[in-house]
């Protein structure tokens, strides 16, 4: 058994990296498709998912990739299942502009990015579901239209001849509060009446996708009173000096990360995350862990609590989303 990482994008804000970002043309959203084999070996880095990020809606198909050279191979591997994967549609219906970063957004566009990655999963006629790793609205999109515009945005996702599953991101957090946003997104609850937006799904016998709630611990989405938020405030007052808390200006090193777009997992989720992962080696279960923020000590800075689980359990984790 193996252990991997997918994650949506890195977040951590390093000047160095925002190059990269710099597309000449739409979209910024960044559909693909990944087919688990037999004897698949996955670990996809900061470097390769800023190649997904550039390329036009589509699907990858029958990939394959070695461990040891993080080439793509499709020579002689049977595959088992096929899923879809999208991330950060950033919807919103207004004129284009740029983001936080000065990097050109495409807002009206992106759902014709989105409408155009779904008729090609379809097409691809074997995909078992679609994965979406959060932010399918924009932070930039006008309060009175966010309902509307999630609803606009789930409504293409559904589209699809197959289930979709939803994460949250900090643009999803800025237009909705979660107890509203979760159930749009048909992300099940716990049952205690909490809001927490981490759950697992087992798409095929032997495999079980979990997908964790990186805006656990978060100044955004939560009632102003929310224990959580109380703990995000807390942390950034401590850590960021600057007025503006999404601002990293004067922060050096890790201390980067410490920026209110970012969030946390929480000790609760991070006891679940251990029960999970203990259930799946009873069931002999490989486990592919997703999350909008990025989990990978190569991509981001990782909360050493959620490292230690995952390295004791590094046999039955196939790979991070």
């Amino acid at each position: 058994m193996e252990y991997y990482l997918f994650q949506s994008r890195k977040k951590e804000v390093d000047p160095r990296k925002e190059r990269f970002r710099q597309y000449p043309t739409p979209p910024l959203c960044s559909p693909f498709s990944v087919t688990i084999c037999a004897t698949t070996h996955i670990f996809w880095r900061f470097r390769f998912s800023i190649q997904i990020n550039t390329m036009e809606a589509g699907v990858r198909s029958d990939v394959c990739m070695d461990l040891g050279n993080g080439l793509a191979n499709g020579q002689g591997k049977h595959p088992l299942f096929s899923f879809g994967v999208i991330s950060d549609v950033q919807y919103a219906d207004i004129p284009d502009g740029h983001s936080f970063l000065g990097v050109p957004r495409y807002y009206r566009h992106s759902i014709l990015v989105l409408q155009r990655a779904v008729k090609n999963w379809n097409d691809h006629k074997n995909l078992n579901f679609v994965i979406n790793f959060g932010d399918i609205v924009d932070g930039k999109c006008p309060k009175d239209q966010s309902l509307n515009a999630v609803k606009k945005v789930v409504s293409e996702f559904e589209n699809f001849h197959g289930p979709v599953y939803h994460m949250i991101g900090n643009h999803c957090l800025y237009n909705l509060p979660r107890d509203k946003l979760l159930p749009l997104l048909k992300i099940p609850n716990h049952g205690d009446g909490c809001t927490h937006a981490y759950y697992d799904f087992s798409p095929t016998p032997g495999y079980r996708f979990v997908v964790l709630d990186g805006y656990d611990i978060s100044a955004i989405g939560w009632p102003h009173d929310h224990p959580n938020r109380l703990e995000a405030l807390k942390i950034l007052s401590e850590k960021n000096p600057n007025s503006d808390k999404n601002s990293p200006e004067g922060l050096k090193g890790v201390d980067r990360r410490f920026v209110m777009f970012n969030g946390a997992v929480g000790n609760k989720q991070m006891e679940w995350l251990d029960n999970v992962l203990k259930d799946a080696t009873n069931m002999k279960q490989k486990v592919i862990i997703c999350c909008h923020v990025p989990l990978d000590p190569a991509g981001t800075i990782i909360k050493e609590d959620i490292q230690l689980i995952l390295v004791e359990f590094i046999t039955e984790c196939l790979m991070l989303l």
